[in-house]
């Protein structure tokens, strides 16, 4: 799962951070005789329909990141028979994200540094003062 395997070096997400208000057991998340997906489609669109910038402000690891959207969403799947259709191009637009921060870094200008150094082969090991 590409949230799973994320860059080292994407941030974790704060307590503050807008991905963790799905960071919670959603057991019981939707009252009795309520439809799952008009409770939280709203939420899901202030999340998620968001220009490409803030949806790469998304991209977060840790214990409030993107898996626990992933398991809330699966839960209202599995639990409510909310069609995964209807979020289906969200999704597509926060995976069009994951792969944006993933172009940003391994394109940075170290990796781009380190990529070179490929291409010309093992340095020299340098001994004594540098």
């Amino acid at each position: 799962m590409k949230i799973e395997g994320l860059p080292e070096s994407v941030p974790e997400a704060s307590t503050s951070h807008a991905v963790t208000a799905f960071s919670f057991n959603p057991v019981g998340c939707v009252e009795d005789g309520k439809d799952a997906w008009e409770k939280w489609d709203g939420p899901l669109n202030r999340l998620l329909q968001r220009d490409a910038k803030q949806l790469c402000d998304l991209i977060v690891q840790g214990a409030r990141c993107l898996i626990s959207l992933h398991n809330f969403l699966h839960y209202l799947v599995t639990a409510y028979g909310v069609k995964g259709a209807f979020f289906e191009m969200k999704i597509e637009w926060l995976i069009e994200a994951i792969d944006e921060v993933y172009v940003l870094v391994f394109e940075s200008p170290v990796t781009r540094l380190e990529k070179d150094r490929d291409r010309t082969g093992p340095q020299p090991i340098r001994t004594g003062n540098l």
